[in-house]
């Protein structure tokens, strides 16, 4: 199973990498990109696809990890509130019984 999985993985990025060469291929001009604070000339166009596919790459997973960060952070909370509550139930079962005389 392992194989198969390994083979599949390397058809897929053999057939990344011929789309990728086709893409800089066919789209050889080159683009001027501002970016308010710099700007850059002659740039060409897989290039600066290239860049802004990883910087959004870059952007995704960095939000996943504060969303990470932030459920972890939760999930800890709740543990302590949860321990909190199985003690203070311990507790309560554990008085003695009051007569309703």
């Amino acid at each position: 199973m392992a194989i198969i999985r390994r083979f599949i993985l390397y058809i897929t990025l053999i057939a990344l990498l011929l789309v990728a060469a086709t893409f800089a291929y066919n789209n050889s001009a080159v683009v001027s990109i501002d970016l308010w604070i710099t700007q850059f000339e002659d740039v060409p166009i897989s290039i600066a696809f290239v860049l802004i596919f990883s910087l959004g790459w870059i952007f995704g997973l960095f939000t996943v990890g504060v969303v990470l960060i932030r459920t972890t952070s939760d999930r800890r909370k709740l543990r302590r509130k949860l321990r909190a509550v199985e003690l203070e139930i311990d507790n309560i079962r554990r008085r003695p019984l009051q007569d309703a005389d």
